[in-house]
Order: structure tokens, then C-alpha cells, then sequence
């Protein structure tokens, strides 16, 4: 299986706690994990700062090492929308958002690279 990367964009936290299925697996800001076996995953990640903290959970869904089938995982929110996948390299699938909502990517330095209205769930990013 393929290592996953995972990034912390958190902001002002200086302790970090990040859960695969509850279990304690790294207290770094960002780590590497690889997946024994294909199957759907909880992350989580606390995210704190003395006596402040946040929470923040996604379901993973790891797929067996395929040309085909890349690694990816779908970011489901409570509102209950759904992206995938992650990473993107032609389409990003957005599913539960309304029909005109205007979806907005940005790049890790904040800078906006798309700006778009939603309408059939399908954004290009090809360009990015």
C-alpha cells in the first residue's frame, strides 16, 4: 500500500493528536501513515492550544494499490456533502451541496485558484 500524508491546516495549535480508528497514532503537527489493507478508515485530529482545542473528523476510504485506483479519501462534513477524490487530478466530485452554490479552492498559501458555481457536482481541475 501507498503512504497517506497527513496535513494539519489548523491555525494558532501547537498540540496535535491524530486517531486512525481511536487509536493514537502521532502527536507531530503532520505524519506519514501507511494502511495494512483497503477498507474505510475514521482520522481524526485534535488540534490545541492550552486550554483551547478543536476536533476535526473525516472518513478515509483506502483503496488497493492500482494504476486505476489511486489512493483517496472523501471528506464528509455534518452538513453531509461529500469530495472526492483526494488528491484530484482531472475531476473533483462534489455530492449534497445544493444546485448554484459557488464553490471556491484555494491553495495552501491561501490564494484562490477556482471559483465556480456547482451545478451537477462535477468541477474541472485539470488547470490547477
Amino acid at each position: 500500500m501507498e503512504p497517506y500524508f497527513f496535513l494539519n491546516g489548523s491555525v494558532d495549535a501547537n498540540e496535535y493528536t491524530w486517531f486512525i480508528e481511536g487509536s493514537i497514532e502521532s502527536e507531530e503537527s503532520e505524519f506519514e501513515y501507511t494502511f495494512e489493507s483497503a477498507g474505510t478508515y475514521l482520522i481524526g485530529l485534535v488540534a490545541a492550544s492550552g486550554v483551547c482545542s478543536d476536533t476535526a473528523y473525516y472518513s478515509l476510504v483506502v483503496q488497493s494499490d492500482s494504476i486505476c485506483n489511486p489512493p483517496s479519501f472523501v471528506f464528509e462534513n455534518r452538513s453531509g456533502y461529500r469530495i472526492f477524490p483526494n488528491p484530484a487530478r482531472d475531476i473533483l466530485y462534489i455530492r449534497g451541496l445544493p444546485s448554484g452554490t459557488t464553490v471556491e479552492i484555494y491553495d495552501l498559501t491561501g490564494i484562490l485558484r477556482l471559483r465556480e458555481e456547482e451545478s451537477d457536482g462535477v468541477i474541472e481541475v485539470s488547470g490547477l
